[in-house]
């Protein structure tokens, strides 16, 4: 069984969308603190206990998004999705779960999620077309759907790559972590 809990398309910059829930939302919109931490893929991030940031291929505009709560874990989606990710996410008792684009600019809060350790899977469609748009453009390009389901924690699995815009930003991912990481070896000196 699966209900869907949002479907609409989104406008946004800098093609930032987040679920956020908790206490510490309103500093975070805006500001993806922590979201990579122990990640890899380069554009899901649920390294921040307070929410996941999914960073969209098209800088700005719109992009058609779709949020499902599965009872169980859903059949991985047909090849047309290039890009599918999934990661885990722990949402607390009774948080109110809302998303935002960028800086809160359009948000919205989703119906009932129920209190639990979820998976999550992001499966993209249309990224390198979306990465191309530098003006902000009318027609839809890309889509995005969220699945989500009750599971225990698990890392990070990368059920497929299939855009340059995502190798690109597991490419630049690296380097960052590469520059902390080497940031902090001279800080402990």
């Amino acid at each position: 069984m699966m209900r869907e809990l949002f479907n609409a398309v989104v406008d946004t910059d800098f093609g930032q969308f987040d679920l956020l829930w908790g206490d510490e939302t309103d500093y975070l919109v805006g500001c993806p603190v922590d979201w990579d931490d122990g990640h890899v893929n380069g554009f899901v991030g649920a390294g921040n206990p307070h929410g996941l940031h999914l960073c969209m291929a098209r800088p700005h505009g719109a992009s058609p998004v779709v949020i499902e709560l599965h009872a169980e874990e859903p059949a991985v989606p047909p090849p047309s999705f290039e890009d599918v990710v999934e990661v885990s996410i722990v949402i607390p008792p009774e948080a109110r779960v809302t998303w935002f684009s960028w800086g809160g600019e359009t948000s919205g809060e989703l119906p009932t999620v129920p209190g639990g350790s979820y998976r999550v899977r992001v499966c993209c469609q249309g990224r390198d077309e979306a990465a191309g748009e530098v003006d902000i453009a009318e027609a839809v390009i890309d889509l995005y759907v969220i699945q989500l389901w009750l599971a225990p924690p698990a890392p990070e699995n990368i059920v497929r790559i299939g855009t340059e815009d995502a190798r690109r930003g597991m490419r630049d991912l690296a380097r960052r972590q590469q520059q902390a990481s080497l940031n902090s070896s001279v800080d402990d000196e």
